[in-house]
This record gives structure tokens, sequence and C-alpha cells, in this order.
């Protein structure tokens, strides 16, 4: 890949530029890359830390998530930013895919942990889906 692969959180106090070879994209759908991800599953590529520069890294936040596992997250807007990295690393770092910019087309390689699935997840295919906005907002009530 000769372009770079850019990210960055939701408020855009922390970004990333990896200029090197990544990994196609692994979906996980375990409880707790779904919870890290605020979404029905996590969503995860691999870089050489040697490629990827940092823009707002004093803005990220860490949690062990797992003995030895750490993850990190935008301390402002709360965006995962990596997957469970050791906390003694090693020559490769997980990044969120979630904080690619909307222009990078990585593919999906894999999904792990289907038996996990959120039922709710399953029901996607079937709804209507829209362009832009869901235009029931405003009408939408339990």
């Amino acid at each position: 890949m000769s372009d770079a692969v850019t990210g960055r959180c939701l408020c855009g106090g922390v970004r990333f530029s990896v200029a090197g070879p990544v990994s196609g994209i692994v979906i996980c759908h375990c409880a707790m890359c779904r919870r890290a991800a605020g979404g029905a599953y996590g969503a995860f590529f691999v870089a050489r830390r040697a490629d990827v520069t940092w823009t707002g890294e004093t803005g990220l936040t860490q949690f062990e998530s797992s003995p030895g596992l750490v993850r990190s997250f935008c301390a402002r807007c709360g965006s995962a930013a990596t997957g469970a990295n050791l906390v003694e690393p090693d020559d490769t770092i997980i990044l969120a895919a979630n904080m690619l910019d909307a222009a990078t087309d990585l593919p999906i390689i894999a999904v792990e942990y289907t038996g996990d699935k959120t039922p709710w997840a399953e029901h996607e295919k079937s709804a209507p889906h829209f362009k832009g906005a869901f235009p029931g907002w405003a009408e939408l009530k339990p």
C-alpha cells in the first residue's frame, strides 16, 4: 500500500498515520470488543509500531481489559484507538478500525467470536436502510 493509512477519534484530538503495510480488518463479536467499541462488534487491524505516527497521543488513556492486555481510548471523546495490545509491547500494534478515515478501504479478512454475536445485530440486514440520517428520529418513542 503506497498511501498512508490514517485515522482519528471522534473529537479529532488523537490521530494516527501508518506509513507502512497494514493487515486487513478483523471483526470481533466478543462482549469485551463490543463494549470497547460501543457497537455490534469491534473492528481492528495490525500495523508495525515503528510505522505508526501519533498526533495527540497524550490524549489517550489506557485500560487493562484482560491480564497483560491493554486497550487505548481517547480520554476526551471515548473513541477506541487500539485493540488489546500486550502490556509489554511487541513490534506490532492493534489499531481500532473505527478510527479509520472514510477514504481508507481495507478488506475484512476475518470475523471472530460469531457465537457471541448480539441478537439485535442479526436484524440489520432486514431493517430499512437510509443513505442519510434515519428520518424517524423525532417521532421515535419507546
